[in-house]
């Protein structure tokens, strides 16, 4: 009896682990900067693009204030972001491409490709 008891365990695990996904270090990268898109932290959501470090600080507050157009685009579209997450991932080495689900306060669901690059050992938007 205790034999097919964790039997049925193991199956359990099994199915379960199967059934979830693991989410890489991209989706992780790519979740962290849609928060700072919703928290409308624009700075910290551009310093999540690749290469930032070398753009020119007129160049970081030109991206900044069309991120925040964005925001109220999209507020006024559809009330504001509620939630991101990663439903898939795409990995080719530096690169990857995350696939996002947005939905809106509204109720509106939208699928992003973000395409991510690994910088050094840190995943950022492309």
């Amino acid at each position: 009896m205790k034999y097919i008891i964790y039997v049925i365990l193991v199956l359990f695990l099994i199915i379960g682990a199967s059934c979830s996904r693991w989410k890489s270090d991209a989706d992780s990268a790519a979740e962290k900067y849609y928060v700072f898109l919703m928290e409308e932290q624009c700075d910290k959501f551009v310093e999540g693009i690749a290469y930032c470090d070398s753009m020119p600080q007129g160049y970081k507050e030109q991206m900044c204030d069309l991120v925040s157009q964005y925001i109220e685009r999209e507020k006024k579209a559809h009330g504001g972001f509620v939630t991101a997450r990663a439903v898939e991932s795409q990995e080719d080495g530096d690169f990857a491409r995350v696939f996002l689900e947005v939905v809106f306060s509204d109720s509106t669901i939208e699928n992003i490709v973000l395409p991510m690059v690994k910088c050094g050992s840190v995943w950022k938007m492309q």
